[in-house]
């Protein structure tokens, strides 16, 4: 195999472990968070429902476009190679979003009078268009045409 290529089952499992691992810790600390009291706005669940209701739409259309893709491809992928560029462009997009979603989650100001919500969907503002650049870029990696 030269520098150029992978096999595309193992290119698609290192982008699904990226987005598994990484959503799975993000889910754990969504749920620390939600505990903890962190997105409480008053004596309801309001600031809970409402910060979930902003992280599951970050996350979840990814992992199922990614989880359905790998679905569909068992054992078809094995021998084939896929340009190594798509793949890098997929995996750094992903990297560079998910790290921007942590920070949003981390630096929740806790002490912010317009409480922790505002801080949740003003990162709304860089998140969307990201999302929408891991989304092509996903899209562009697996839906290429297999070198065979």
């Amino acid at each position: 195999m030269n520098h150029s290529t992978l096999t595309l089952a193992s290119a698609r499992n290192r982008l699904a472990a990226l987005w598994l691992i990484t959503a799975a810790f993000l889910v754990l600390l969504m749920i620390a968070k939600s505990l903890f009291g962190a997105f409480d706005v008053d004596d309801t669940a309001a600031g809970v429902t409402e910060a979930w209701a902003w992280f599951m739409p970050a996350v979840m259309p990814t992992l199922a476009l990614i989880i359905g893709s790998l679905t569909l491809d068992v054992g078809k992928s094995e021998r084939k190679t896929s340009v190594l560029f798509p793949f890098r462009v997929a995996f750094w997009i992903s990297v560079f979003y998910l790290g921007l979603l942590l920070l949003a989650l981390l630096f929740i100001p806790a002490s912010d009078a317009k409480g922790p919500m505002y801080a949740l969907t003003t990162s709304n503002i860089w998140l969307g268009p990201i999302q929408g650049l891991v989304a092509a870029s996903l899209g562009w990696f697996f839906m290429a045409k297999d070198k065979t």
